[in-house]
């Protein structure tokens, strides 16, 4: 018997032979059919699939002009979710075509009332179509979400939209990966739409990712850079001792704090904290394993996780203790001396951040990371302030030597003390990391002698921030489309409150939207030119790749959490994870390729990630067969920094041309390569 997932390469290797069957001359504006459900409350008039008119118009964009118009052929024509996906499908295809998307200006009309995201694919598609002077197929048409990873995501009605694009006499119907099988939201059963197209002559493609879309709609095939090799993107030793240092000193804070704490576990008998115990000691042996084969940066990765744990375990015990027995004086001083740590060692590193001043592209991506280790502690710092004003019994004990809290406020005196640690310490483990990656680059200038370089000029890096915080907005605009919006008019309730719950129960979300904001809001005095230029492009370009991992996870993997605490479990498209992670290494190697081709080195920072993400795959499969949960999460968080790798590539080549445009004094991305933008190698 063939799997699913074998007859979906076959499937794709026998539309890639394929000859089309007909083509619309080669023009700018691409014309296409676009696939929609539309649910009817009208008793005399069914629920059902429908095919539309989509026009797409490209044009170069010298002046950096407004790059999307809509066009709508009904008053109020098309929705805030079509909108923001026109907006996504402009980012995806300047990244597939390696050009600036604000080059080009698009135009896209949809014929009738429309909205929702499943066109985002074919629109892509059409929009590199339409830049390419490519023609496109007319029997073929696509449905699909845009993930901004660059894959495809999921749709409802697929089954009916399969239906009526047999009836327009469609012979090949592009789908997502792993949704083969879907539900038919009007006969309410499975439906396997590979045969129901069979039986009508027509043929159902996977479309896995952009390039496959694009494929499929022309014919064509974007040019691509062969990845490295995995053997080539190992990680320098001496890096790996460097961060081999920090996790022994991680490791011996653990284990001290360890042994004394076992008493306050002794005396409350709690099987939840022995749990939580053998799992930190696990850890810590896993770390320690690490050390033993030489790897540093996974041991410290380990370390890290060992410390978080532990001062979890810490704050719960505590809490219990004082519940109790009515002992809150060791919780109070835990938690003082936490954030006094916390801001001393950022009072400490700031001036090692000021003086992080790269010469060269390559560099940049590093400089980047620690800038966001130091947004992110910042981030913990405010959050736990934040979470004290409506923690009046926290704040009283935390300022009043001796404080008891009434029996009746016991209960919401361990939810605020909780939350106030969770904060602090993940703003201790991000300084950890952000003060290896500066000894790093310490190390590094040492060894190269690459002291005193001139660094790259405040307005490369104004621009290079203005690019990436404009993509960041469009990914927070994405999550309210998809996620924040519908939530709130299914419950009937304001967006904001949907967005505070996010705030609260997912830390990418968090991210996203905190280390967006959190640069505009620093003082002069803390941080000022080229270092506050470094924040903003650290604080978009992170905002950017945690609000990707919110709408993948989200809303294309179908997140399952658990209702205690928000914990993810796994995820319902599990066939799409598969491929995602296939993908993102594939990237990942590939955008390596280029830095080496281009600006002579892979940068470090991508490197470490892509170390770690290796590391957290390999643990997360082998965890999996003990623990499904804790194993997706590990190969959640490999898949998130797979990501990374691909961004802080982009983000080393997109500086590098701005340093060519700026010493050239001309555009980075220029717009006489029209008609038909060809691949910049």
């Amino acid at each position: 018997m063939i799997s699913s997932a074998a007859l979906a390469t076959c499937i794709c290797i026998m539309l890639a032979a394929c000859t089309p069957a007909a083509v619309v001359p080669a023009s700018s504006e691409i014309a296409t059919d676009y696939l929609f459900y539309r649910q009817s409350d009208d008793a005399e008039q069914a629920s059902a699939g429908g095919l539309a008119k989509l026009w797409v118009d490209v044009e170069p964009n010298p002046r950096l002009r407004a790059p999307v118009r809509f066009a709508e052929t009904v008053s109020g024509g098309v929705g805030e979710a079509w909108r923001a996906t026109v907006w996504m499908a402009l980012l995806a295809a300047g990244e597939i075509m390696d050009v600036d998307p604000f080059s080009l200006r698009v135009t896209v009309e949809a014929e009738g009332a429309v909205d929702g995201p499943s066109a985002g694919a074919l629109m892509a598609a059409a929009i590199m179509a339409g830049a390419r002077r490519a023609p496109v197929r007319t029997d073929v048409t696509i449905t699909g979400t845009l993930n901004p990873d660059l894959t495809v995501g999921p749709v409802g009605g697929i089954p009916e939209k399969v239906e009526a694009a047999i009836r327009a006499g469609k012979k090949v119907i592009g789908i997502p990966m792993g949704q083969r099988r879907s539900q038919s939201l009007t006969k309410k059963v499975s439906v396997d739409v590979v045969a129901m197209a069979e039986k009508a002559g027509a043929r159902i493609a996977i479309v896995p990712d952009l390039e496959s879309a694009y494929n499929l709609l022309t014919g064509q095939s974007i040019p691509t850079t062969a990845p490295l090799d995995r053997e080539d993107m190992a990680l320098p030793i001496w890096i790996s001792d460097i961060f081999a240092d920090r996790a022994k000193s991680i490791l011996r804070s653990v284990l001290a704090g360890h042994t004394d704490f076992r008493r306050f576990t002794k005396r409350l008998d709690d099987k939840k904290a022995k749990k939580r115990q053998a799992i930190t000691r696990r850890l810590m042996k896993l770390a320690q394993k690490r050390l033993a084969k030489g790897d540093g940066v996974g041991a410290m990765d380990a370390a890290t996780e060992a410390h978080r744990n532990h001062h979890a375990l810490r704050t719960k015990v505590l809490t219990r203790v004082g519940a109790q027995f009515r002992e809150w004086s060791t919780l109070r001083d835990l938690l003082l001396t936490l954030r006094t740590s916390v801001h001393f060692n950022l009072e400490r590193s700031v001036p090692r951040w000021k003086k992080h001043t790269p010469g060269q592209a390559a560099e940049v991506p590093f400089a980047v990371e620690t800038f966001e280790a130091m947004l992110d502690a910042l981030r913990g710092l405010a959050q736990g302030d934040r979470s004290l004003e409506s923690a009046a019994e926290t704040n009283k004990l935390l300022a009043e030597p001796g404080y008891r809290p009434p029996k009746k406020e016991v209960s919401a005196l361990i939810r605020g003390m909780q939350k106030y640690s969770t904060y602090l310490v993940d703003a201790q483990s991000s300084l950890v990391f952000g003060k290896a990656y500066l000894d790093v680059s310490d190390a590094s200038s040492i060894r190269t002698g690459r002291t005193g370089v001139r660094p790259i000029s405040e307005e490369v890096l104004k621009r290079v921030a203005a690019r990436y915080e404009r993509v960041a907005d469009a990914n927070l605009e994405y999550v309210d489309a998809l996620l924040s919006r519908p939530l709130a008019a299914r419950l009937n309730e304001p967006v904001e409150r949907i967005r505070e719950r996010l705030l609260l129960n997912d830390a990418d979300y968090r991210t996203a939207y905190m280390n967006r904001r959190l640069p505009s809001l620093l003082s002069n005095q803390f941080i000022n030119g080229l270092e506050r230029r470094y924040a903003e492009v650290s604080g978009a370009v992170s905002s950017y790749i945690a609000s990707g991992t919110v709408i993948s996870k989200r809303y294309s993997l179908g997140a399952v959490y658990s209702r205690s605490d928000h914990t993810l479990l796994g995820v319902r498209q599990t066939q799409a994870f598969e491929s995602m992670v296939k993908l993102a290494d594939r990237r990942a190697r590939q955008v390596a390729a280029q830095c080496l081709d281009v600006l002579g080195k892979i940068p470090t920072s991508a490197l470490i990630e892509y170390h770690l993400a290796a590391q957290l795959e390999r643990d997360g499969r082998t965890l999996r067969r003990r623990d499904a949960g804790a194993g997706f999460r590990m190969r959640m968080k490999g898949l998130v920094r797979l990501w990374r790798v691909w961004t802080l590539g982009r983000l080393a080549l997109t500086t590098h041309r701005y340093l060519l445009a700026s010493s050239d004094r001309r555009p980075p991305f220029d717009a006489a390569e029209f008609p038909g933008i060809k691949h910049r190698e």
